[in-house]
């Protein structure tokens, strides 16, 4: 009996190796919470694809414009360049490619914006401002443009 008795309290000293698997799982799982939510709660190739059949939409443009293109970078608070020209009427084509976080390109009077996009991906908005004047885009992205993230747009 005496034995059994000391089995007992040897087995109470020691670790179960459930509960350091139950430990370890729980971990993983929180790990891996943190992480979808810092990307935004998508999983890794979702906003891929929701971004391809945004962006491939048709956007009428008439036979006698040109399509300008710009390249926008976007970052932590700012966008480079900060000032666009464009003649009104004419198509304008934004690639705005994101250096840092999560940003998007929105222009509230001309009804544009693009998708949120992450570190390191582009994505593009077409649009044709018809009346001359001086519009702001800006990131939508939580205070991004408070903290001076906007340009200015010129048609003339």
């Amino acid at each position: 009996m005496e034995e059994e008795t000391a089995i007992q309290k040897q087995e109470r000293g020691s670790f179960n190796p459930l509960i350091i698997v139950a430990v370890v799982v729980v971990i993983g799982i929180a790990i891996a919470g943190l992480t979808m939510v810092k990307k935004g709660g998508q999983v890794e190739g979702t906003q891929i694809a929701v971004e391809e059949s945004v962006n491939t939409q048709e956007v009428p443009m008439s036979d006698t414009s040109e399509v300008k293109v710009v390249n926008i970078e976007g970052g932590a608070f700012y966008f480079k360049p900060n000032e666009i020209r464009a003649k009104a009427g004419e198509t304008v084509k934004i690639v705005f490619t994101n250096a840092g976080g999560i940003h998007d390109f929105v222009i509230d009077e001309l009804s544009v914006q693009s998708t949120k996009i992450n570190d390191g991906e582009t994505t593009e908005v077409v649009f044709t401002p018809q009346t001359p004047g001086t519009f702001e885009f800006y990131c939508s992205v939580g205070n991004h443009r408070a903290m001076g993230m906007k340009g200015t747009l010129i048609v003339e």
